[in-house]
């Protein structure tokens, strides 16, 4: 037996593109906007996440964070590496081992635990 589940938004068909939080919900600030360094030096940001509603109603507690290429790491390897707490300054710490152009970007998790990143506009360039 084959089960099919066709969902339609609006009267389109969802189609597989990447989910996006929304950006009413939160805002990503980043000190440095724009990262730059050489190949195995770590580099160092600073990011604010915070949620744009009225406070009353906690959306997110933390969201995560990976690198567009694996070539960039997080110098930390503990369990909090890929995490940022919404609310709180967190400090990201990075090395590359390429030279090269490479994102940031920013997700939460759902319900279904998968990745809905946030807009392309949260972006942090990393320039190695």
């Amino acid at each position: 037996m084959i089960n099919y589940l066709v969902i339609f938004v609006t009267g389109s068909f969802l189609s597989s593109r990447i989910p996006t939080a929304s950006c009413q919900d939160l805002t990503v600030t980043a000190y440095p906007a724009k990262v730059e360094g050489l190949v195995h030096e770590v580099l160092n940001l600073t990011v604010n996440v915070a949620q744009t509603d009225d406070g009353e109603t906690i959306l997110y507690e933390e969201i995560f964070w990976q690198p567009t290429i694996s070539y960039v790491t997080p110098v930390n390897s503990d369990d909090m590496a890929y995490k940022v707490k919404v609310g709180e300054n967190s400090s990201i710490q990075v090395r590359s081992s390429i030279i090269g152009i490479s994102y940031i970007k920013f997700f939460t998790v759902n319900e279904f635990q998968e990745q809905v990143f946030l807009n392309s506009s949260f972006d942090i360039e990393v320039l190695i």
